[in-house]
Order: C-alpha cells, then structure tokens, then sequence
C-alpha cells in the first residue's frame, strides 16, 4: 500500500477548521438562545389560549387541562433548565476533562431543551384539537 505524505492545511482547510471549532465553542449559547425563544413562546402562547375566550375552556375534560398545563410547566421547566449552572466534574489542566465537560453539557442542554420542545408541543396539540373539536 503506497503511502500519502502529509501537507500542511492549506488556506481553505484552516477556515473550514476555524469555523468548525469556533461552532463548537458557541454551541451552549446557541442553546441557551433557543431556550430563551422557547420560554417566551410557552407564555405567549399560554396566555393566548387562556384569554381567548373566557369560557372556552370551562367545559373541557379535566384531564385535557391536567394534562395540558403539566405538559406547559414541564416545557416551561425543561427550558429553564438549559440555564442552570449544572456542576460538571472538570480537571482544568486536563485537555481530555475540558472536552467531556463541553459534551457532556451540551448533551445535557440538548436533551433538555428537546425534551421542552417535544412537550411545548403536545400540551399545544393537545389544547388546540380540543378547542377546535368545541368550535366544530
């Protein structure tokens, strides 16, 4: 098997590396964003809902509004706890350390915030098909 001798990266790879770690290094923040967004929908919407007609909601099934509002709060939760400065065990002057910390709480705010968004969305399905299903 003939061998490839290496080269060093030229200009174009140097970008696509910078580009690539400077992705990485921002990651959490973007997280972080999108929890915000999240959670300001979650009121948005929940306020919405609720004062669009008073008496909307009165006669639906108790366990509609049980399980919408838990669905609301564990989203409302979940996304809150994208920002919750979980404590990650990190040797400072270990590369290795510092990598499995950067993964494993992007893992942990991934996780968290498509938890938040899986139940935005049910308690959203949810509450919208039995108010369209009164109107109709």
């Amino acid at each position: 098997m003939k061998r490839q001798k290496a080269t060093l990266p030229n200009k174009e790879d140097e970008f696509w590396q910078t580009y690539f770690r400077d992705n990485k290094v921002k990651e959490p923040e973007r997280l972080e964003d999108a929890a915000k967004f999240l959670s300001g929908m979650i009121s948005i919407s929940l306020t919405i809902f609720l004062k669009i007609n008073d008496t909307a909601f009165d006669n639906l099934p108790k366990w509609v509004m049980i399980f919408t509002i838990s669905f609301w709060l564990i989203s409302l939760a979940g996304s809150f706890l994208v920002f919750f400065p979980f404590q990650y065990p990190v040797h400072e002057n270990a590369v290795r350390s510092i990598k499995d910390f950067h993964t494993n709480m992007v893992r942990r705010k991934r996780l968290l915030l498509l938890g938040s968004t899986v139940c935005f969305f049910l308690a959203l399905g949810i509450l919208g098909v039995t108010y369209i299903a009164r109107i109709i």
